[in-house]
This record gives C-alpha cells, sequence and structure tokens, in this order.
C-alpha cells in the first residue's frame, strides 16, 4: 500500500522567480515615480519661464509707450509755441533716455530704422540673467555677449535663468526706408536654464529652452517738421510704434 505524501511550501526556484517579478514591479514604480517628479519640476520651470517672458515683454511694451509719450509731450507743447524740456532726448541729463531728439522709441530694443533699407535687419540676441529670488526681475540688463550673461549669473549667488531676445524689423514696402514707412517689429523671448545656456549658448530653438514667445510690434515714421520747428529737432521723421 502507497501513502501520498503531501508537500506544502515553495520550492527554491518558485521563490527566486516571484522575487525576480517583484523586483521588475518595483523598479517599474521608482521609474514612473522618478518620471512624475521630473515632469513636475519641468512644468514648474516651464511656469516659471513663461512668467519672465511675461513680465520681460511687458516691460518693453512700457518702455516703447513712455518714450512715445514723451515725444508727444514735447511735440504738443513746442508745437503750441512754447519752447519745450528738451533734456529726455538731448543726452544732457541722467534722465536722458537718448541722445538724439525726438526719441526713436524702437531703439530701446530694435535696430535703428535707418540702417534697414529693403533687408530685414535683425538685432544681435540679447542675454540677461535673471534672479528668481529677486523682486524686481525687470532689473535685468542685457548684454551679447555670451561670456558677460554667464558671469553675471554666476555672481546672483541665487537660483535663476537667462532671458534671450531678439528683435528684427522689416519694412512693408519694397524701397529703402522712407518717410510714412510702415515697419514690423517681431520680438522673439526665450529663456534657458543653466544647463541649456551651456549647450545651446543663444539658441533661440524652442528645443533648446523652457519657454519661447514672439510678439509682433508695427511702427510708422511721420514728419511732422511742417509743425514743429525743425531746429528744436529732427521732427521730420518721428517713429510712432503701435503698442498693443
Amino acid at each position: 500500500m502507497k501513502n501520498n505524501i503531501s508537500q506544502n511550501g515553495f520550492t527554491l526556484i518558485e521563490i527566486l522567480v516571484s522575487v525576480f517579478i517583484m523586483s521588475i514591479g518595483f523598479l517599474a514604480l521608482s521609474q514612473m515615480e522618478f518620471l512624475s517628479v521630473r515632469q513636475k519640476q519641468m512644468a514648474e520651470a516651464g511656469s516659471n519661464a513663461t512668467h519672465v517672458i511675461q513680465i520681460a515683454a511687458e516691460r518693453d511694451l512700457a518702455e516703447l509707450k513712455r518714450v512715445t509719450l514723451l515725444n508727444n509731450q514735447t511735440f504738443i507743447i513746442e508745437s503750441s509755441g512754447t519752447p519745450a524740456n528738451y533734456t529726455y532726448c538731448d543726452g544732457s541729463s541722467d534722465s536722458s533716455v537718448c541722445s538724439n531728439c525726438p526719441c526713436n522709441p524702437l531703439t530701446r530694443i530694435a535696430p535703428d530704422l535707418t540702417t534697414i533699407g529693403t533687408a530685414v535687419s535683425i538685432k544681435d540676441t540679447e542675454c540677461a540673467a535673471i534672479d528668481l529670488d529677486s523682486s524686481d526681475i525687470k532689473s535685468g540688463i542685457y548684454t551679447t555677449d555670451e561670456t558677460t550673461c554667464l558671469s553675471i549669473y554666476n555672481s546672483l549667488n541665487a537660483e535663476g535663468l537667462f532671458l534671450l531676445r531678439r528683435a528684427s524689423v522689416s519694412s512693408e514696402f519694397a524701397d529703402a526706408v522712407t518717410i510714412d514707412s510702415i515697419f514690423t517689429i517681431n520680438l522673439t523671448y526665450a529663456v534657458k536654464s543653466l544647463e541649456q545656456f551651456v549647450d545651446s549658448e543663444f539658441s533661440l530653438a524652442l528645443r533648446d529652452n523652457l519657454a519661447v514667445q514672439g510678439i509682433a510690434i508695427t511702427a510708422q515714421t511721420q514728419d511732422y517738421s511742417d509743425t514743429i520747428p525743425v531746429s528744436s529737432g529732427a521732427w521730420g521723421n518721428v517713429v510712432i510704434p503701435y503698442v498693443p
């Protein structure tokens, strides 16, 4: 008569297989957690970058409006026969915003319109180091030199980003720049991390930046020399931007 002997428990091979399967599961979970944290960091960095671009664009547009308003005020005063104060545009004081009256507002962000001719004029890409811990992101100073921008970034001693800006100006007409010409100014902003700046420097490609954004502005030159004394300034070629 044969005895039926039942065996309870697991063999060593079964245990090893179970441990292997569990290890794969834990590895997959850890990888998912890492990707989740990485995606969260990238989302936060992209949000910060977009915020920096918005502030920089608002600052530039506000500066265009400010300089245009100064020109308008001077024009109104001078055309009424009352001598106007030209210290804002003759370079005679620290408060001067330009050295030629009236100011060309676009020189704050773009090349001088008189140098465009028939081709599209592109200003060198500028870079500013932005301190995210600062309460005034608007205080970033632009430079066209990569080494200088990196040096300024290293001097922040805080978490920061690189803000890039490039302006291109094109005439709507096929001929050279003339009075009453209309121009389009295309501003491109981009924000990089330190790693991206080291790898791609002044590249504005989307893959090389945390965020990229473009703004288009229209401007026109007009002749006011028949209304205001030309001796007080070059009012025969006044640049008027139409800021959104």
